[in-house]
């Protein structure tokens, strides 16, 4: 096993690589929107979403994130598709959900 361990500016630019990977996935569906990925780390640095805007029209990258993020702390929740009644619903009923991740 290796010690080996990714610091700082590194593991931002690790970060930031795993969000653009994500977001090449979806590059020509987003149209007139640019391809963006999002990627939420835990307060120790536990990856609890990597998600992007899919398509034109849907959720964006973010919210795609906060949703996924906000599922696998509260897997009991039942999340609403559309992307205005999915911002809505997380912002009424997120309940600190984050607060110590």
């Amino acid at each position: 096993m290796s010690n080996f361990k990714i610091q700082g500016s590194q593991m931002k630019e690790f970060y930031m690589n795993l969000a653009l990977n994500e977001a090449w996935k979806y590059q020509f569906l987003t149209y007139p929107n640019p391809a963006v990925g999002c990627v939420i780390l835990d307060k120790n640095e536990k990856i609890l979403a990597i998600k992007a805007h899919e398509k034109a029209g849907l959720a964006h990258a973010e919210l795609n994130a906060i949703a996924h993020a906000f599922k696998s702390l509260r897997p009991e929740i039942s999340l609403p598709k559309e992307a205005n009644a999915l911002h809505e619903f997380i912002c009424k009923n997120h309940q600190g959900v984050f607060k110590d991740s």
